[in-house]
């Protein structure tokens, strides 16, 4: 472990401008980052931390007298690493412990604090006063910027550590004053426990009535694919005979990025083979459902039929006035229809969240309901590859014992979706366990869809494979569901006109099972995807094979990014083909074509992206030149009139010459440099451009084939 440094000035005993006493003296504490307010091996009753950890920050030269008032200020933090955590008052936190097993809500010494002394935060200054043998006296405290108390009797010294578990590498400095022989009236000492919670706000039910519904007719999976409104994260619900999806609504513009979400939708149909469907638009608002909400997050949210007949919609929505680290919570409402209208039946607020029903460090969202054939139910939540579970009470809302964290489950990321089927439990969701060679996605920031399954609702939960491929969104969300005697996949994409990562889709696909094998399998899903675009075009890369100097990529990249004809307007990593690693020592690089047959070229042009000026020396930059190189049996060879070639400022980089005719093109740059180090390589397209025109009739061809263009 690595230890870095985090030092404590502490002004002791008569800063005269703060406190208008005399003979001031500061003390300079050194703290490593791993530092305890105490030491645990004789305080056997306060444990915290794995093994002892460091040594606390003595102010042993004050002259301690039990009974005297003591004030205590905290005056600037530092950051623990540049473009890191702040410590002390002003990088401080409202979190003060982790639930999860294992985790550092075990470790805080922010535990053992007085609860009329709360909140503690993160990163906050703990103080302890503990007698000659370093045992603790009283309670521990938390400085925050200003504390004031009496020095209790037997106190001999004064301790500081930080609340932080022993896991975290800290650095940084606190200026701390104190004056053991501090002047202030007695009602300062008085500790009052925070305010109530302000009463519930109860909204009315919503909508009092569901938008007129507009009728769409889909020819593919993708329900509406003309761009005129966006729709993710569905959840499909089966009831009355009806088929439902509630989606959010993507609302970002074309150059977003970042989900922009305010609505809910609900898809309607009577059997999805038909095509035929109803949406109705903007049914649900978040902070119009919920009046402890803000009116942004309309996020990934499921309707379940209870028992009772009537529909719970489990929402993660953004609370309102929070002072947590995350601040996304789920909440529950009831309907009699899934179109509503809705009311909320816990208006205290949500039911989970980083301070319910216990603390924890995970965003919280992304809910799934299963309730079971004994009428017990479940709910499951949780993303960044932490997935939680809990039983709820038969009221749909309260929390049955502590939440599990679930293990078992490979490359899980997020969108849980939990269901049974012959008395399996099922959880399908979003992976991204990312590689050249893994099953499931080659970039790290697109996702597949895996499932796992297990005997009992709660887990344990075993892996079962990979069912959906990575969608055109980097994000893939969905939901199964038993129709009639079929199942359907529902599920989003970018495949809508003018989609991208924030302006997803809802497409639906039929979901085949393997009852052959125990427990039965779920086939992989086919996308019924519009066929490939029969226009014309002199870009034949579109069937060209790829390789890369820096093979295999890193994950972050995506080397068949170069030829899917995608030019998004606000490009994620996975949108193009990189090399930044963040070494800076690769002075030239290279991508290159290869077609099964020759083809007969005549220009190129490529589309590069960057980060940072040409002849910057770090991070992904433009490249200083770049020019190409074609293979004619005997060897590369360069086309001479695109040597060397200068992108414009804009990224685009375009080249004639005279027709060659081969099956290998190269693209060699040369990176740019402030002569002490190199910037990457980022391209988002490449075309190759033929004299003639030809007809795409496939996609271009997913793995490479062995290079026949080598020297």
């Amino acid at each position: 472990m690595i230890h870095k440094k985090a030092v404590l000035l502490a002004a002791v005993a008569g800063a005269a401008l703060l406190f208008g006493t005399a003979n001031a003296q500061t003390i300079t504490f050194q703290i490593p980052g791993t530092s305890k307010a105490w030491d645990s091996r004789v305080n056997p009753d306060y444990p915290i931390g794995i093994g002892d950890g460091s040594a606390p920050a003595a102010a042993e030269a004050l002259a301690l007298k039990s009974g005297n008032k003591i004030h205590i200020t905290a005056t600037g933090g530092t950051q623990t690493f540049p473009g890191g955590t702040m410590i002390g008052p002003e990088g401080q936190q409202d979190y003060t412990a982790d639930d999860y097993p294992g985790g550092s809500g075990q470790f805080f010494p922010s535990k053992y604090v007085d609860p009329l002394d709360f909140p503690a935060f993160l990163n906050e200054l703990i103080g302890v006063f503990v007698d000659a043998k370093g045992r603790i006296i009283s309670k521990p405290f938390p400085v925050g910027k200003d504390w004031k108390g009496v020095v209790p009797t037997g106190a001999v010294k004064l301790q500081f550590g930080i609340n932080d578990d022993v896991l975290n590498d800290n650095s940084g400095e606190i200026s701390v004053v104190i004056d053991p022989h501090a002047d202030f009236p007695d009602s300062d000492l008085v500790r009052t426990p925070p305010p109530p919670p302000p009463s519930p706000v109860i909204l009315p039910p919503y909508p009092d009535h569901p938008p007129a519904p507009l009728v769409i007719h889909p020819k593919y999976n993708t329900i509406i694919a003309d761009g005129s409104r966006y729709s993710a994260d569905p959840a499909p619900l089966v009831a009355n005979g009806k088929f439902y999806i509630i989606a959010g609504r993507d609302e970002a513009p074309i150059n977003g990025g970042g989900f922009v979400m305010y609505t809910y939708q609900i898809f309607e149909t009577d059997d999805p083979a038909s095509k035929n469907w109803k949406l109705y638009p903007d049914i649900l608002r978040p902070e119009k459902v919920f009046g402890w909400a803000d009116e942004d997050g309309a996020w990934a949210s499921q309707i379940v039929q209870g028992r009772d007949k009537r529909f719970y919609l489990y929402a993660p929505v953004r609370e309102k006035n929070c002072k947590a680290r995350n601040c996304m919570g789920i909440g529950v409402a009831v309907a009699d229809t899934p179109l509503g209208p809705y009311l909320d039946i816990h208006p205290e607020g949500p039911i989970l969240s980083q301070t319910t029903p216990v603390r924890n460090q995970i965003e919280n969202i992304d809910p799934t309901v299963l309730i079971d054939d004994d009428g017990r139910v479940y709910i499951y939540w949780g993303t960044f590859g932490r997935l939680k579970g809990v039983e709820l009470e038969q009221d749909m809302k309260t929390p049955k014992g502590d939440p599990i964290d679930v293990k078992g489950l490979t490359g899980f990321f997020e969108a849980p979706w939990i269901f049974k089927r012959k008395g399996t439990y099922y959880m399908s969701y979003a992976a991204n366990n990312a590689g050249p060679s893994s099953l499931c996605t080659e970039a790290v920031y697109h996702a597949c869809q895996a499932y796992g399954t297990a005997t009992s609702p709660l887990g344990p939960w075993t892996y079962r494979g990979v069912f959906l491929d990575p969608v055109t969104s980097a994000t893939s969300h969905g939901g199964l569901v038993p129709y009639e005697d079929k199942w359907y996949l529902a599920y989003h994409n970018g495949d809508a006109k003018d989609g991208s990562h924030f302006r997803r889709s809802v497409a639906i696909d039929e979901v085949f099972w393997d009852d052959t094998v125990s427990p039965p399998a779920i086939q992989k899903v086919i996308q019924t995807r519009p066929p490939v675009d029969p226009t014309p075009t002199h870009n034949v890369a579109l069937s060209a094979r790829i390789t890369a100097s820096n093979a295999p990529v890193p994950v972050q990249f995506r080397l068949r990014a170069l030829n899917d004809g995608k030019l998004p307007e606000a490009p994620l990593p996975p949108d193009m083909w990189g090399n930044w690693t963040g070494r800076n020592d690769t002075q030239k690089g290279w991508i290159q074509y290869q077609w099964d047959k020759p083809v007969t070229l005549d220009g190129s042009r490529l589309f590069f992206w960057g980060d940072q000026p040409t002849g910057a020396g770090t991070g992904v930059a433009l490249p200083t030149a770049w020019h190409l190189e074609y293979w004619d049996k005997t060897g590369w060879k360069p086309v001479s009139e695109t040597h060397p070639t200068t992108p414009r400022a804009d990224g685009v980089s375009e080249t004639h010459f005279k027709p060659i005719t081969t099956r290998c093109l190269r693209a060699v740059m040369d990176a740019s440099t402030d002569g002490k180090s190199y910037a990457a390589f980022g391209v988002l397209e490449w075309q190759a451009l033929s004299p003639t025109t030809f007809v795409p009739t496939t996609p271009p061809p997913k793995e490479p084939a062995p290079s026949i263009c080598k020297s």
